[in-house]
């Protein structure tokens, strides 16, 4: 039940249940746990820092020089986060009310 082959240094970790866990990593790499083993779902440019999800099918992964990166429950995709700061944590009430902090105090608000 260890973490795949190179992935290390886990900056963050969010699931909706014990067999849908995500995790991201320094080296980019978004982890998904599916109650047996840890697979590398797939690896962003740059370095992750936060991942938050409201459901198994609406994931946001956060890090470095703006970095967004949005799970629909089938992929992931790039999402303009408007500014090049590093953004360390993610947090929302729901699908629609999404938080992102980064340097120097940053705060965005999404609501999608």
């Amino acid at each position: 039940m260890g973490l795949p082959d190179g992935a290390s240094d886990v900056r963050g970790i969010w699931g909706s249940s014990g067999a849908n866990v995500f995790a991201v990593t320094a080296a980019g790499q978004i982890l998904r746990f599916d109650g047996v083993e840890w697979r590398v779902a797939v690896t962003a440019a740059r370095p992750l820092a936060g991942i938050w999800g409201s459901s198994a099918d609406d994931v946001i992964a956060v890090g470095e020089r703006g970095t967004i990166l949005r799970f629909d429950g089938a992929r992931w995709s790039a999402v303009d986060a408007g500014v090049e700061a590093d953004l360390h944590g993610v947090w929302g009430s729901g699908p629609t009310d999404l938080y992102v902090v980064g340097d120097s105090g940053l705060i965005l608000r999404y609501g999608w």
